[in-house]
């Protein structure tokens, strides 16, 4: 039998389900490492300081998401992109079962967006997030659900989801669907008119110059 959420206490729930928003913050300007350490409070009384153990926890977190050597910093003089990594590493040292993630790629760079996915992934843990990016979300997710103006538009595995129909209807840009030769999942590429534009005047270019 299933337990209502309700039943839980708050530290039995935040041991099972931790939750990571868009902006990362913490209510001080603490060091990294005691953000992060912030993430074993579910796991020790409210009086009882930090274990060695819940010490090696957080600075492995960190370790995990890129951020080794950074356990000094203050939170305040990190990038958008690292403060929100330390929020998951705040999430990983909370060792829950559950991540809940808004848009966790938001304010991470290229590689920072794909080494968070692989360690999720490696994690092998139940994530439950919302992404702007169709083909990451094609690429790392097991299930695709769409939502547009609070209603589910679509929901089935990556590679029924992203179709042209869905991506012209629900984004408003029109796009061709292709499957990537490494993940064999189904991935999005846009064109807008502006691109339409520019390939005309090249290939008008090239025919007079022909």
């Amino acid at each position: 039998m299933v337990k209502p959420l309700s039943l839980f206490q708050y530290k039995d729930c935040a041991k099972k389900v931790a939750v990571v928003g868009q902006v990362g913050c913490v209510p001080l300007d603490f060091p990294v490492l005691k953000s992060v350490l912030m993430g074993r409070n579910p796991h020790k009384h409210f009086l009882n300081q930090e274990t060695k153990i819940d010490c090696d926890i957080a600075l492995d977190a960190l370790k995990q998401v890129g951020l080794e050597g950074y356990e000094h910093r203050r939170f305040a003089t990190l990038s958008d992109g690292e403060k929100q990594c330390v929020m998951m590493a705040r999430t990983i040292a909370q060792e829950p079962s559950f991540f809940i993630l808004d848009e966790p790629m938001k304010h991470l760079d290229i590689h920072q967006q794909l080494h968070i996915l692989d360690l999720l992934k490696r994690l092998k843990i139940t994530v439950l997030t919302t992404m702007q990016d169709i083909n990451l979300a094609s690429s790392y997710c097991e299930r695709f659900i769409v939502m547009q103006d609070g209603r589910l538009v679509a929901n089935g595995s990556p590679n029924e989801i992203p179709t042209k129909q869905l991506v012209e209807e629900v984004f408003q840009v029109e796009a061709t669907i292709w499957t990537h030769p490494l993940t064999l999942k189904a991935q999005v590429i846009y064109v807008s008119p502006g691109m339409k534009q520019g390939t005309f005047e090249l290939q008008l270019k090239r025919w007079l110059q022909s």
